[in-house]
């Protein structure tokens, strides 16, 4: 485009893979998952801190429905501002990843039933207290 002047962002998506998923059903009251809704995430940059990969692991325990689902998926990353890499994947490198996380979610669960498990949306720019 004409005349458009675009900043360098710090961090650039380049896609995501499914590492695992483990989708189970049980019988009435047997899990007890201390895991459930708890959002696991990992960073491992190369030598030259100019590649990322982002992990996010997650479990979802549909209690009304008795069925557990463990999703990880991988998001890899060009860094641009190599100084400042770790706080752009932790802030804007999961808020780009967990879109996927809820689409799998969503869509593996609803495979087997018409309740589809549907993540909430996060803001993880705020601090984690509030």
């Amino acid at each position: 485009m004409k005349g458009l002047i675009m900043e360098r962002v710090p961090i650039e998506f380049e896609g995501y893979r499914i590492n695992s998923i483990d989708y189970s059903v049980y019988e009435e009251g047997l899990s007890e998952d201390k895991d459930k809704g708890k959002l696991q995430v990992k960073s491992l940059l190369t030598e030259d801190r100019k590649n990322a990969q982002l992990i996010i692991k997650t479990t979802v325990n549909d209690e009304n429905n008795n069925r557990k689902l463990i999703i990880e998926l991988s998001g890899f990353f060009t860094v641009h501002d190599i100084e400042r890499a770790e706080e752009f994947l932790s802030v804007n490198g999961v808020a780009i990843l967990f879109p996927y996380v809820r689409s799998v979610v969503s869509i593996i669960t609803s495979l087997d039933n018409e309740n589809a498990v549907v993540l909430p949306t996060i803001n993880f720019t705020k601090p984690s207290s509030e």
